[in-house]
């Protein structure tokens, strides 16, 4: 009697959940269970991250590819520009160098695990981002 329960728990869990992500914005469903239920703006992408299974490759921009550098890939931002990445669901951001191409044409970005740790973001693999033009440091 107790397994049947846990199955109709979990089931009617797990129905909440579908019903859940249905009524949410499309691009919430690709950032995952860690930041549902946020009102995105509409500039919102999806941000990725990878690692160590890159380490010595060389990136488009010709330079090694270095995990524990703020580096990022993305298919359209000018190489070597420096972006400011915020994460939606932490308001934590970082600034990271893109030299690298190889994310799809919809905006998305690919990040270092240096900049993945930094927006805390490694646990669940994906976040919702918005990127923007670092403000210039003012000269005294």
């Amino acid at each position: 009697m107790r397994t049947t329960l846990s199955v109709i728990r979990i089931s009617s869990i797990g129905l909440a959940l579908i019903a859940l992500s249905v009524s949410l914005p499309s691009r919430a469903a690709h950032a995952g269970a860690c930041d549902v239920g946020r009102v995105l703006p509409s500039d919102a992408i999806t941000a990725s991250w990878y690692g160590r299974e890159l380490r010595g490759h060389h990136t488009t921009s010709g330079e090694v590819f270095d995990e524990k550098k703020m580096t990022a890939a993305h298919a359209s931002l000018p190489l070597q520009s420096i972006v400011e990445v915020t994460n939606l669901l932490n308001g934590r951001k970082v600034q990271v160098k893109v030299n690298d191409r190889g994310m799809a044409s919809n905006g998305e970005i690919d990040l270092s695990l240096a900049a993945a740790k930094s927006l805390g973001m490694v646990r669940c693999g994906l976040a919702l981002v918005v990127l923007s033009v670092p403000k210039p440091i003012k000269k005294k």
